[in-house]
């Protein structure tokens, strides 16, 4: 048997340090402030920055290609500018769903995009959530020395606003508050997804020419695509993908491919048709020729056709740029808005 030097035990500093150095990647906005570790079969939170040991923290888990979590993720904004003043922190943790949300630009983005000025971190391997027994997404809870204080799930931020300030008028009852949110009934609501990758057990149909009405749940390819563990690509210029959507709304989860700094073009049709503007969403511009599109970067969930009619719930995507931009789709969300 071969002689083997015995491995340093590491002292606390240096097993802390080692911890930083792992997770730090996966921060935005400050150094890594706590790790979750597996402990006895179960999960535990160990602070590992003297900033998150002081004062409450409200933490947001979201999954960032849901409508629900996006919606959250913008009232985390609202919250943090009413509450950091009282010493209450935010910290936004997301779910990773695609390869994407691991990599530093497209977290950059994600950042700017929101303008989030709080830290955020990706629970890269569900730790952080399963250490603070968080089940379903989006959930608030709000933490003060290892101690949850309070928990929201389904992301009422309402609820959420108001036992902040039961919290905060625990501690002081004449502080000056703003009244609790008031949220709008026509923000849009998560029904449902279609994900389009291999991992997904996702299954293309071959889509026939002159074919008309398509199923909900499925999706149907012309032209060439290839498909991997995420999602469908073409650089194919006279490729489509199309779907039935089930509700009144869809957004698009897609991105651009290769090394390039322009943008794919998503072509939008509803029944066969341009989509008309009474439809159209934030993300979508029309081209010279009055045609709507979604131009995607950065791969990340873009908001595309809203208020559908059942007619016009038969939606195509069209790539007539891919040769020169090749484009790539991971999946469909779809909601309701008033």
């Amino acid at each position: 048997m071969a002689w083997k030097p015995k491995e340093k035990e590491l002292t606390r500093e240096e097993a802390i340090q080692l911890a930083r150095d792992e997770v730090a990647p996966f921060w935005i906005g400050s150094p890594p402030l706590l790790v979750a570790a597996s402990v006895d079969g179960g999960a535990r939170l160990f602070p590992i920055h003297a900033k998150f040991e002081e004062g409450a923290w409200l933490i947001h888990f979201v999954d960032p290609t849901s409508l629900d979590g996006i919606g959250l993720l913008q009232h985390a904004v609202t919250l943090d500018g009413r509450y950091s003043r009282y010493g209450i922190q935010t910290l936004m943790c997301l779910a990773p769903v695609h390869e994407h949300h691991l990599t530093r630009p497209s977290l950059e983005a994600f950042v700017a995009l929101h303008r989030i000025r709080f830290p955020l971190a990706v629970d890269f391997n569900g730790m952080i959530a399963r250490a603070l027994e968080v089940a379903r997404l989006p959930t608030s809870l709000l933490i003060e020395k290892g101690q949850t204080l309070m928990r929201t799930d389904g992301g009422n931020v309402a609820e959420t606003d108001a036992r902040i300030q039961t919290y905060l008028r625990g501690r002081d009852p004449g502080l000056p508050l703003h009244p609790v949110l008031d949220l709008d009934p026509s923000l849009p609501v998560d029904r449902g997804k279609l994900d389009l990758g291999k991992e997904k057990g996702a299954k293309a149909i071959k889509l026939k020419p002159g074919r008309l009405g398509f199923e909900p749940g499925k999706f149907y390819l012309s032209g060439e695509w290839t498909q991997d563990a995420e999602g469908v690509t073409t650089s194919d210029r006279t490729a489509s993908l199309s779907v039935r959507c089930p509700s009144n709304g869809l957004a698009i989860i897609a991105g651009a491919q290769g090394k390039t700094i322009e943008a794919a073009k998503v072509f939008l049709e509803a029944a066969g048709v341009p989509a008309y503007d009474s439809h159209l969403s934030q993300d979508v511009k029309r081209d010279e020729s009055g045609e709507p599109y979604v131009e995607v970067r950065e791969p990340r969930l873009y908001h595309a056709l809203h208020h559908l009619t059942n007619d016009l719930k038969d939606i195509t995507l069209r790539f007539p740029a891919a040769d020169r931009v090749p484009a790539k789709v991971f999946g469909f969300r779809f909601f309701d808005q008033d």
